[in-house]
């Protein structure tokens, strides 16, 4: 892939016989799958910076053009989503045989395939109608069934969110959840409940596996501590082999503790967020706390507890980690994502901003010691949030964020300006501008910014972090105020890139660190601070 892009790859074709390259095709590099094991399916980049989709023969080296969208693959099958001028439908395409069989389906209930046996394929969907999530199963091959009128439901759940559902070893698990409540069921292939059973609240499912023939469970969880440790949940006795709050929350003499709390939005919605901390923690409104966001696009913001290098960090220098689920994800469902869209995108900040609210009156904290970062919309939401609400929040660490809101569908033009989720400039051009930190930059009064992009983002414009510092310093604060840090080589997650300053190579964890120590912003120490390498 382009180096530092998490967008832009390029595919060379090569004849093992002689070396040659024998094609070159410039990928989008997150849709790609082969349909069989000649023929490759993908999104393509064109020279204008459009996109189209594409399929190489690799019989006759040809590339012609493909209607369609890859949704999923995996090493038997691929599920696509098939264009035409008067309709759209789904099909699942067998890579052993290129055979291929057609799914009636609403288009605006696009299926997520979760896997398959010898005989079907196992699809997830959502019926936006009826609000419900559904799972369900198709017969594979078409040289018996060409067309699948009603494929058979297995699982319908109207009150909880499946965030997440997978096929393993002829067993159908999910992920479900209800804001910061989560459970996790397993199903056999025709759709009967085998178990439930919450996942305990220190911890994230990293990955699960199901023993038949000792009816347990294996969990991998991750933790604020842990990246990743496995458990046994035992289905007869419905108990796991050890306490996973336990183990995944102390570590010698490092004990955390996280909890969750409720703040009342502008307009009266509770908004559930994730305090993580030390354990003998005091409400002396002397801790910094870090608050981590995202809220858009239908995804999970960082509620869930998850290990991090650098929030670890902060935690044992004695500081706190917020991460709120604000409206714009899905912890609640879709619902929850098209509460913060287009003209509404303001709740967002605002659950934001209550957030900060509560945490200066719980006395933990004060406004000039509340950091706030986030990447991407979360960039965007940090930045905005601070910007509309000054008064609440001290330091901003957008980090490859979308800023100018008048300027992204010509900044960002290969994903149309973002449109489909915050609205179109032509459409909703005053209420972007009463949200674009960058039209917002008077509004600054004493938060700090530390903005954050990568040269070679190809996703979100790092023009967007650039204006916005430079809105910031001619409009809103002085140049101590405002620090833009860009890093070279760099795309848009940051990802697998050395960063270097005048002192030499610095790892990510040193250079967070620093930041948090230079910009103003102090983290108390505690009574087992010790040299980090040393651990």
């Amino acid at each position: 892939s382009q180096y530092g892009s998490i967008d832009q790859a390029e595919c060379f074709i090569v004849d093992i016989k002689t070396y040659e390259v024998v094609a070159h095709l410039h990928l989008m590099s997150n849709l790609r799958a082969w349909n069989s094991a000649s023929t490759l399916l993908y999104d393509k980049r064109n020279e204008d910076g459009s996109e189209s989709f594409s399929q190489f023969d690799l019989a006759n080296f040809s590339e012609i053009d493909f209607e369609g969208y890859v949704l999923g693959n995996n090493n038997d099958l691929v599920l696509l989503e098939n264009f035409s001028e008067s309709t759209n439908w789904f099909s699942i395409q067998n890579k052993s045989d290129s055979s291929v069989v057609n799914l009636n389906w609403p288009a605006n209930r696009a299926p997520k395939l979760i896997g398959n046996d010898v005989l079907y394929a196992y699809l997830h969907s959502y019926d936006p109608i009826k609000k419900q999530t559904e799972v369900i199963r198709i017969l594979r091959h078409s040289n018996q069934y060409k067309n699948i009128e009603k494929p058979q439901v297995l699982i319908s759940e109207s009150k909880l969110y499946f965030e997440k559902t997978w096929f393993d070893g002829g067993t159908i698990f999910a992920q479900l959840r209800a804001g910061p409540d989560r459970w996790m069921r397993a199903y056999t292939s025709d759709g009967k409940q085998i178990t439930q059973l919450s996942i305990p609240d220190c911890c994230s499912i990293t990955t699960v596996s199901w023993h038949k023939a000792t009816s347990s469970l294996r969990v991998g969880f991750s933790s604020p501590l842990f990246a990743s440790s496995n458990f046994i949940y035992e289905l007869a006795e419905q108990n796991w082999d050890q306490d996973p709050n336990e183990y995944m929350m102390n570590d010698r003499d490092l004990h955390l503790v996280s909890e969750i709390i409720f703040s009342i939005s502008a307009d009266g919605t509770r908004i559930p967020s994730r305090l993580t901390h030390l354990r003998d923690l005091k409400k002396d409104g002397l801790s910094s706390v870090l608050i981590q966001a995202y809220g858009g696009f239908n995804l999970a913001g960082y509620i869930d507890p998850h290990y991090d290098s650098t929030n670890l960090e902060f935690l044992k220098r004695g500081g706190i980690f917020a991460a709120p689920a604000i409206r714009g994800g899905n912890e609640y469902g879709p619902s929850w994502h098209t509460q913060a869209m287009f003209r509404n995108k303001i709740k967002s900040f605002e659950d934001m901003a209550s957030l900060s609210e509560l945490l200066i009156q719980e006395n933990w904290t004060t406004p000039s010691q509340i950091i706030t970062r986030g990447t991407s919309n979360g960039g965007l939401t940090v930045a905005a949030s601070a910007l509309i609400f000054p008064d609440k929040f001290g330091l901003v660490i957008p980090i490859a964020g979308v800023h100018d809101l008048l300027a992204k569908d010509n900044l960002d033009t290969i994903n149309d300006g973002w449109s489909y989720e915050y609205g179109s400039v032509e459409e909703h051009k005053d209420f972007l501008k009463s949200i674009s930190p960058v039209e917002n930059a008077t509004r600054l009064g004493k938060v700090k910014f530390l903005i954050v992009d990568g040269a070679n983002d190809t996703r979100v414009n790092p023009v967007h972090s650039v204006k916005l510092a430079k809105a910031l310093v001619d409009l809103g604060g002085s140049p101590s105020s405002v620090n833009l840090l860009t890093m070279q080589n760099a795309g848009h997650w940051l990802e697998s890139v050395s960063y270097q300053n005048s002192i030499g190579l610095k790892t990510e964890i040193t250079i967070w660190t620093e930041i948090y120590d230079q910009i103003g912003i102090k983290v108390a120490p505690t009574h087992f601070a010790r040299d980090f390498k040393k651990r």
